[in-house]
């Protein structure tokens, strides 16, 4: 039996690294390759449209997961490693050379950790819920990047100062009071860095992480509202400021115009640009659009135009000035994004205009239909990777793929025979390997998944020893769904390396470091 590669996962490789170790295909997806492996390098951004942090995850092609190493030095106490199927490491926006990990991720689980600074990384009970606390904690620590309570004014004495609510360690944030004929600013003073936002309990959305702040002002009117926000940086001549969005009421507008572009009521309209490259900020009219870029994987590409979280409406959206003749909408938006198949933002790459609408729930997609079937075939996988819906069961999933083929079925004679379908999955198991074991084992690694020759079993066999046989079969009517009955669930004690069935009966063959078994 052929011993499975193992790789080494480097959390100090990230696109565009020095060294060269980090590469691109000819599909401009990035990947390392590491003791004769190859691992896949994917990005994202969190929150996806703050953008605070990125989530950068390695992925082998193939093989199991050995270790993890952050220049050149192992990380130890990661409880399982070689189960897991990925790594996904969180840094701040602003860690432009990716020097300092907050919180690694094993798997597409809950399971994290999290380091003091050295070598070792403990487990931490941290769940989606609470994901974004546990980062701003560690941003504190790693990067001496702080929390911004706008909702904090001094007393009577009029300086005051209150505490970083994410830090372990209490840093001082001091806050002075200016009288102004039109609305008051309290001014929090000294150099520093900003995570975020915050106003009491609330988190403010469309104002982005801050590096080598001098003063902010937060700007109030009468009745006590924020409404103005300025930042000086350290570079005196360099001020950024941030009007409220009428649109909600938690979220702000970077804007150019200064200190006198008050709310006007209005959520903004904008005309997105998707010729604009990614880490770029953009002004259309007086508001400041953001643009980020993602590798998602399989060489496809997201470039989202945001707000940073603040709702907004389009006008129309273009490329490189000229209009996109069929992509409007009169809802309010979250974002607008354009995917492309490598990295190239031509406006003949595009395959995919998304627009999300306010509150990330609902989504409208626009494509070229000119290309042909082929492209939407690849539109489909794409908006299923991006935006996966609530997870059917095994057997819809095995309905699914049966009509998306439906020519390939057609082509071998109708469905009217077992033997026939099943030699179709085996043809495209490929295709569908991912999405059909994820419903079986969540996190465990996946050793074999293997169709009976004779009868219409299936097994799926983990890792840690449990292996599911399931009953498989398909009616000729593809409106009706198939029959997909798990059977039984056998468990080894050791771990698996390999299991298969028996050439003509329902018996089965596992295989452990301490020799076989057959199962009947």
């Amino acid at each position: 039996m052929t011993q499975e590669k193992t790789v080494t996962i480097d959390i100090s490789y990230y696109p565009g690294s020095a060294g060269g170790q980090v590469k691109q295909d000819e599909n401009g997806g990035y990947f390392y390759n590491s003791n004769g492996g190859i691992v896949l390098l994917t990005d994202d951004w969190y929150p996806d449209l703050e953008g605070t942090y990125i989530k950068l995850t390695h992925t082998p092609e193939s093989g199991n997961i050995q270790s993890i190493i952050h220049n050149a030095k192992p990380l130890s106490k990661f409880e399982g490693i070689d189960k897991y199927s990925s790594v996904s490491v969180f840094y701040w926006a602003l860690d432009y050379q990716f020097q300092n990990p907050l919180l690694i991720q094993l798997g597409s689980g809950n399971a994290y950790y999290v380091t003091e600074g050295g070598d070792s990384w403990t487990k931490d009970s941290s769940t989606p819920s609470d994901l974004r606390e546990k980062l701003n904690k560690q941003n504190c620590e790693r990067n001496q990047a702080h929390i911004v309570d706008i909702s904090q004014k001094p007393g009577s004495s009029r300086n005051t100062y209150y505490y970083c609510p994410s830090c372990t360690t209490p840093t001082k944030i001091d806050v002075s009071y200016i009288i102004s004929t039109s609305y008051t600013p309290s001014t929090y003073s000294r150099s520093f860095s900003i995570t975020s936002f915050k106003n009491t309990d609330v988190w403010q959305a469309g104002l982005p992480s801050l590096n080598g702040i001098q003063t902010v002002k937060v700007y109030w009117n009468r009745s006590g509202t924020p409404i103005l926000i300025g930042a000086q940086l350290q570079d005196r001549w360099v001020q950024k400021f941030f009007r409220k969005n009428a649109g909600d009421v938690k979220s702000w507008i970077e804007v150019s115009t200064g200190q006198n572009d008050l709310p006007n009521g209005q959520t903004p309209q904008i005309t997105p640009d998707l010729y604009k490259p990614s880490g770029v900020t953009y002004t259309d009219g007086v508001v400041k659009i953001t643009v980020r870029n993602s590798h998602i994987g399989n060489g496809y590409y997201r470039c989202q135009h945001s707000l940073c979280g603040g709702p907004f409406t389009v006008e129309s959206v273009k490329h490189n000035n000229a209009p996109l003749t069929g992509v409007s909408s009169r809802d309010t938006l979250d974002s607008v994004s354009a995917y492309y198949f490598g990295s190239d933002l031509s406006l003949d790459n595009i395959l995919l205009v998304e627009l999300r609408l306010k509150g990330g729930t609902t989504f409208k997609y626009f494509c070229k239909t000119a290309k042909g079937e082929n492209l939407l075939d690849k539109l489909g996988e794409l908006k299923n990777i991006q935006f996966p819906a609530s997870p059917p069961d095994i057997g819809q999933k095995i309905l699914g793929f049966i009509r998306d083929h439906h020519g390939q079925i057609a082509g071998l004679g109708g469905l009217a025979a077992v033997g026939t379908v099943i030699g179709l999955l085996k043809k495209f198991w490929g295709t569908i390997a991912t999405i059909l074991i994820t419903s079986v084992f969540d996190n465990d690694k996946i050793v074999k998944v293997e169709f009976h020759k004779k009868l219409p079993l299936l097994l799926v066999a983990s890792h840690s020893g449990t292996v599911r046989c399931l009953h498989v079969s398909v009616p000729e009517d593809l409106s009706k769904d198939p029959l997909i009955v798990p059977l039984r669930d056998l468990k080894t004690k050791e771990k698996l390396l390999d299991a298969t069935w028996h050439h003509t009966e329902p018996w089965l063959y596992t295989t452990c470091s301490k020799g076989a078994l057959m199962w009947a």
